[in-house]
């Protein structure tokens, strides 16, 4: 069956990715009037941080708008870690260095095997530019974008393989109340342990927030989805926007209160996007395509061509996908009992497989 489904997948054509918003999406804080200058390190350049230790920069992993991650090594150890370093560092831009500030915070707290450990903020001159780094571990592998992009729809077993280690890494992070507040393909890693088994890890925790923080945890989803009127009047601007357009929650997108059900919503999108090889809403720019995540239905799969995505996986996604948090799973913990019980009717060999084989409650 798995076999016919693989030929299936390789006629089928690919559907392009969702472009990136032309628009520039900042952190809290920092307003897109300010320029953010963008420092490329040159690959084998050598430097020192504030600890007088010398490390090597050894390739690019990875840029973004407000930040670049290179793969580094610790000259005394001879160890390899990632660095991400933001384009600017001054005293101009405190939110940016506060954002780094709070994923050490918040990595440096949690042991998981599905959560990117970071370990250390560091400081260093670089050709006279001063610059802070986020110290974490590196791994070797992937983006869940990159499969995504390379393979199309995935195979139900690897989606229910994935999805499991990344609910016990959302059902640990609202243990300790933290809400990630960008969950999408780019953010999550795909490490290769051997030639047959492979591990998701979650990674980028800059823009995280914390239920203490936000409206005390409540997450009340107020408004009626089907005003769009009243509700695109409540729409997050553009500019001042958390998150990646395609993967928020109606809560995010409204500006309403957020708890961690905002992300298992961006979770449900994620695991459409690994089932269609398309996320569900587009739209002529990011504010089109919030509004959908508001008033639109989210498409079925057979619209993509795509009849193999077993009933259960369906059913999953679409309830992770509602629009008011009361009615989508409380917990990533339920996402997780749900994803078990599927796979222990339809593919009970799996079950002895981490993390299927543990109890996440």
């Amino acid at each position: 069956m798995l076999e016919e489904r693989r030929q299936t997948q390789a006629e089928r054509p690919r559907t392009p990715r969702p472009e990136k918003p032309k628009e520039p999406i900042w952190p809290e804080g920092f307003h897109e009037t300010q320029e953010v200058p963008e420092v490329e390190i040159p690959i084998g350049k050598n430097f020192t941080d504030e600890h007088g230790d010398a490390h090597t920069v050894l390739a690019l992993l990875g840029k973004g708008g407000m930040a670049r991650a290179y793969k580094v090594r610790e000259e005394r150890t001879g160890r390899e870690m990632a660095v991400k370093f933001m384009n600017a560092y001054s005293r101009g831009t405190p939110a940016l260095v506060k954002r780094f500030e709070r994923e050490i915070k918040v990595l440096g707290g949690l042991q998981n095997p599905f959560i990117l450990h970071a370990s250390d903020v560091i400081h260093t001159k670089i050709d006279g530019q001063e610059m802070v780094g986020l110290v974490m571990e590196f791994v070797e592998g992937r983006t869940l974008a990159q499969d995504i992009e390379e393979r199309g729809e995935l195979e139900p077993t690897r989606i229910a393989k994935f999805a499991a280690q990344l609910a016990v890494a959302l059902e640990s992070l609202r243990k300790a109340g933290v809400i990630h507040r960008d969950i999408k393909p780019e953010n999550v890693l795909i490490e290769r342990l051997s030639t047959s088994e492979e591990i998701v890890k979650l990674a980028d925790f800059g823009i995280v927030g914390f239920t203490s923080e936000e409206h005390e945890g409540t997450g009340a989803f107020r408004g009626d989805p089907a005003e769009k009127e009243t509700v695109e009047g409540h729409l997050t601007r553009v500019d001042r926007m958390l998150g990646s357009p395609h993967f928020m929650s109606p809560e995010a997108v409204s500006g309403f209160p957020q708890d961690h059900r905002s992300d298992l919503y961006s979770f449900g999108v994620l695991l459409y996007d690994m089932a269609a090889g398309d996320v569900p809403f587009h739209g002529r720019d990011p504010r089109d395509v919030m509004l959908k995540h508001i008033t639109g239905e989210v498409p079925v799969f057979e619209e993509y061509g795509i009849r193999d995505v077993p009933d259960w996986l369906e059913a999953i996604i679409r309830k992770l996908l509602e629009k008011n948090p009361s009615d989508r799973y409380q917990t990533a913990g339920e996402v997780f009992a749900a994803l078990k019980e599927g796979v222990r009717k339809e593919y009970p060999e799996f079950l002895n497989e981490i993390p299927f084989s543990w109890d996440v409650a």
